[in-house]
């Protein structure tokens, strides 16, 4: 499960007939998908600067694409309230399809995972303007953070892990910690996450639990600022 949606944005998002926080017993963090913010080769900007200043320009001419309701989002919808750029979003219902209408130029940028982006990067179809992450990535250093530049007042990745039940017996609980860490420090587990560009996260059960908490209030109050409703 996604921390921010499980924890976060759901629980306003949606009518639930429970409450995740206590639904729930935290188990272990499994990967981060960072975010990134890009253009593609219908947008001739080379910095975010540049991409506000033109928004501001040319009032809802820029477009960008996402799934409704998903963290890349809700992160969007943040980085246009503090940066005052008038820019439209497109609705699709997945990655696959918006990724090949920003390459082909339908649509003009986007802010997404590093996991569905860093390939399209690294081949010069999707130029990256700025990640939302606390610090710069190392792979790609001379792109900066959303936060240097002051156009969001926190970092936004994509933390994902296991939960439990409520009331599963400790013991089990770390058990399965274990278990989980293990498998994220094989080799073949790094392999694959470095293929994706995902960050294996491993932690303890009390540690995933201090994660939820601060993570939890950060996206649901996303949910308040942005003002973005899904259908029920």
């Amino acid at each position: 499960m996604s921390s921010a949606s499980t924890f976060g944005t759901h629980p306003v998002l949606y009518r639930l007939d429970y409450d995740p926080l206590k639904a729930f017993a935290p188990v272990a963090t499994a990967v981060v998908d960072k975010l990134v913010l890009v253009a593609g080769p219908a947008l001739a900007v080379n910095n975010v600067q540049e991409l506000v200043a033109y928004a501001k320009a040319h009032p809802g001419e820029l477009n960008y694409g996402n799934a409704i309701g998903i963290g890349p989002h809700f992160t969007a919808e943040m980085f246009k309230i503090k940066s005052g750029a008038n820019i439209q979003h497109i609705p699709y219902r997945g990655g696959a399809p918006m990724i090949a209408d920003l390459i082909a130029g339908q649509i003009q940028m986007t802010i997404n995972g590093k996991s569905v982006l860093l390939p399209h990067i690294q081949a010069g179809k999707v130029r990256a303007l700025a990640v939302t992450s606390a610090r710069r990535w190392a792979d790609m250093p001379d792109v900066p953070t959303m936060l240097e530049l002051g156009y969001l007042d926190k970092p936004y990745d994509t933390l994902f892990g296991v939960v439990a039940p409520a009331g599963t017996p400790a013991p089990i609980v770390a058990r399965l910690n274990a278990t989980i860490n293990d498998g994220l420090r094989s080799p073949e587990s790094r392999a694959v996450l470095d293929k994706l560009g995902i960050e294996p996260l491993i932690t303890s059960p009390q540690e995933f639990a201090a994660m939820i908490a601060e993570e939890a209030p950060k996206w649901a109050e996303a949910v308040r600022v942005t003002g973005i409703k899904v259908e029920q």
